[in-house]
């Protein structure tokens, strides 16, 4: 429990994902985590109106690697009318610090692959942090920015814009789809999974598992990729 500590949206979210990868998204409730920084649960709903928005804000902090800094702006301006205050505005960075995955001097096939893997990294970092990006995505401005970043690759090979956003549509619905599944696995595995008799049989179990996934996704994107190079020719 942190005592003293001043609310505003980065603690809410700092104390919000560390509830999450400790205990899953089941039990990142907003009584959960107005008990974690002291305060009463309504006290939160001055910075998130709900929890869709909470999550959306999550989503945000896990993508920042593929996506930039940048807060979603209906958070932005609602939580800084309704806070009152300056201390709690986040500020716009400019575009040149929006993006942080570097794909210069890539062809457009590796950059996109390593936009895709990227968005799979990020969803890893946390427990369920699949499934909170899948249910962030319903929000227009977050779901915009996800497929803007992995269409960037696709502008000179796709000139139009409609077929490059179904392209990247497409493979953000894979990225974001499969990684669900392999976080689930990994929960059912907690409970089914007998332990290995060492550490080194449990951390190879471990690498053997993660290795599949990896190629897993990333020979489904090289179809996609494949599939994206064929309608352009």
């Amino acid at each position: 429990m942190l005592v003293g500590v001043q609310l505003t949206r980065p603690t809410i979210l700092t104390a919000a994902i560390a509830i999450l990868d400790e205990y899953g998204l089941a039990d990142t409730t907003m009584r959960r985590i107005a008990k974690q920084l002291s305060v009463a649960p309504g006290a939160l709903y001055w910075h998130f109106p709900n929890k869709q928005a909470l999550l959306a804000g999550i989503a945000v902090e896990l993508l920042r690697p593929l996506i930039g800094a940048a807060p979603l702006r209906f958070l932005v301006n609602d939580g800084a009318q309704a806070a009152g205050t300056q201390t709690d505005r986040l500020a716009m960075p400019d575009e040149e610090t929006m993006i942080v995955v570097d794909t210069d001097g890539m062809d457009w096939q590796e950059a996109l692959r390593t936009r895709a893997m990227c968005l799979r990294t990020c969803m890893l970092t946390v427990t369920d942090g699949s499934d909170v990006v899948a249910t962030a995505l319903a929000n227009e401005e977050l779901h915009s920015r996800v497929l803007e970043a992995c269409a960037l690759p696709l502008q000179d090979v796709v000139p139009d814009e409609k077929a490059r956003r179904i392209a990247a549509s497409t493979v953000v619905d894979f990225v974001v789809g499969s990684t669900v599944g392999e976080q689930s696995r990994q929960r059912l595995a907690q409970f089914t999974t007998k332990p290995a008799p060492t550490q080194e049989q449990a951390d190879a179990a471990y690498r053997a598992a993660f290795e599949a996934a990896v190629q897993s996704v990333s020979n489904g994107v090289d179809l996609i990729i494949a599939g994206i190079a064929a309608r352009a020719q």
